[in-house]
């Protein structure tokens, strides 16, 4: 069910029972509680919003999925719409709404970035979802403050636009306009080099992999992990797979259900997804 509150254009989203058992399976193959629990949020916010924007605005969602797992905690969705529009979905459970904030990932490694931001509010408990507001990458980027601690980039929650039909008027009336500022490039990494990286990130004293290298070299190991899903769904049309991806149930031999649920996204029909991979980086506990 879908509804606008009373004394805002904020939209709120109903979370329904069998999306939370759904994402909450989902969730399982994560290491750690607290990633468990970020990968149960991102869930959430993404299978509740792509519906409501197919109904409420007619829109063709091509494609939609969270961060691909490298064994790293980063709130955070990404919804591609027919016309490759991005909409990047930052999720968090905090009822304040004074300030947005939205991690680097998103904003500086160049195969990530999306045309507008959304940042969403998900709560669990009363099975809900909300849209508080929006703004694009060129504001995020250029207006938001940068804090190097958490690698975040932050935003006055007044800056946002509360009304997201704003966002699809502004669609229609301006569609060339300009929703994204320029990143540096990161480098590339040979296999070896991702390795190597890997292995250090894998070490028991690494608590937070994203944090415990220069965001360069973090997000150039994100760069090439994109590059070979991208080269991997080629390969996997013609059935070839590499060392390392099994069949979702050898992964799990001893949950069907679990399987299932993982076959399944928001757009893709059960067949597609047909090899996984583990990876795990940093401290089992963290």
């Amino acid at each position: 069910m879908t509804f606008l509150l009373a004394e805002t254009t904020q939209l709120r989203l109903e979370i329904s029972p069998t999306l939370q058992h759904q994402a909450w399976q989902q969730s399982m193959p994560y290491s750690t509680p607290s990633r468990r629990w970020s990968a149960y949020l991102n869930q959430l916010c993404l299978e509740t919003v792509v519906p409501w924007l197919q109904e409420d605005y007619d829109c063709t969602v091509q494609s939609s999925t969270l961060l691909p797992n490298i064994g790293e905690r980063v709130e955070g969705a990404v919804i591609t719409l027919a016309d490759q529009t991005r909409l990047i979905l930052i999720p968090s459970e905090t009822i304040d709404t004074e300030e947005f904030r939205v991690p680097q990932e998103w904003v500086d490694v160049p195969s990530l970035i999306g045309d507008y931001y959304l940042a969403v509010q998900v709560n669990p408990d009363e099975q809900s979802v909300k849209v508080w507001g929006y703004t694009t990458h060129a504001h995020l980027k250029t207006e938001g403050d940068y804090n190097w601690r958490d690698r975040t980039y932050s935003l006055d929650g007044s800056e946002l636009i509360g009304d997201l039909n704003v966002l699809w008027v502004a669609r229609q009336l301006c569609p060339t306009e300009q929703t994204r500022s320029a990143v540096a490039p990161l480098s590339t990494l040979t296999p070896t080099q991702a390795e190597n990286l890997v292995q250090r990130l894998n070490h028991p004293d690494v608590l937070v992999p994203r944090l415990a290298v220069p965001f360069e070299l973090w997000g150039a190991l994100i760069e090439y992990n994109q590059r070979q899903v991208t080269h991997n769904l080629g390969r996997w049309l013609d059935n070839l797979f590499d060392s390392g991806w099994q069949s979702i149930e050898a992964l799990f031999p001893t949950s069907q259900s679990l399987a299932n649920s993982f076959r399944r996204t928001a757009n893709a029909p059960e067949r597609e997804v047909q090899r996984i991979k583990q990876i795990t980086l940093g401290n089992e506990d963290a």
